[in-house]
């Protein structure tokens, strides 16, 4: 019954039916009508054909397993493992010593361009965290100030991580009409990080 249905489907592509190249062949269609009941009866040929699968034809490597066993990595030594602990170290007093708000958001972006937030996960949650928990402290507010880059910057990352931040912020930058005030025209490096926080 389905699939008399399946062949009588008008939306139905009958090109292909699990996977294999089929033909179609309504050898005998037959329709009658009786008490409202449409009953309907269709023959059906598949007919199986090999998959062609297409081949990428790849070229042999030029180097073969063992040389490229050979090779050495030059960042696996003890020394470099420690510095590398160091300077992880260096930075997560960074996020310790500098208390501007602005300060902290920059170094944050910092670290989210050069690939390296994953090693401080949990110092850039808890600076976002404490300043969107003061985002209704005036004294400490970065929105409350007409810096637009500052605004935006802070905008993007705490949106970025997940932080519900209304996009009224930029509300200080329009005007009655909603258009941006003229006087942002000069701040290219404001409008860079608006563009970027769009």
């Amino acid at each position: 019954m389905a699939l008399h249905q399946l062949v009588f489907s008008p939306n139905f592509p009958l090109t292909k039916l699990h996977g294999l190249e089929t033909k179609f062949s309504l050898a005998k269609a037959k329709i009658s009508c009786n008490s409202n009941k449409t009953l309907c009866m269709a023959s059906i040929n598949v007919v199986d054909d090999a998959i062609v699968r297409r081949s990428e034809n790849y070229q042999k490597p030029v180097w073969n397993d063992d040389y490229i066993q050979s090779l050495s990595n030059a960042y696996e030594d003890e020394s470099l493992e420690k510095r590398h602990d160091e300077l992880k170290r260096k930075v997560s007093m960074m996020f310790d010593k500098v208390l501007n708000p602005l300060d902290q958001l920059e170094l944050i972006d910092i670290l989210k361009r050069l690939g390296l937030a994953y090693h401080f996960e949990d110092q850039i949650k808890r600076t976002l965290e404490s300043l969107y928990n003061n985002i209704n402290n005036e004294a400490e507010n970065i929105w409350c100030c007409d810096n637009l880059y500052a605004t935006a910057l802070a905008f993007r990352l705490l949106r970025e991580n997940k932080y519900h931040v209304s996009s009224g912020c930029f509300s200080n930058f329009q005007d009655k009409k909603g258009n941006f005030k003229a006087n942002i025209l000069d701040d290219i490096e404001g409008l860079l990080s608006l563009y970027e926080a769009s």
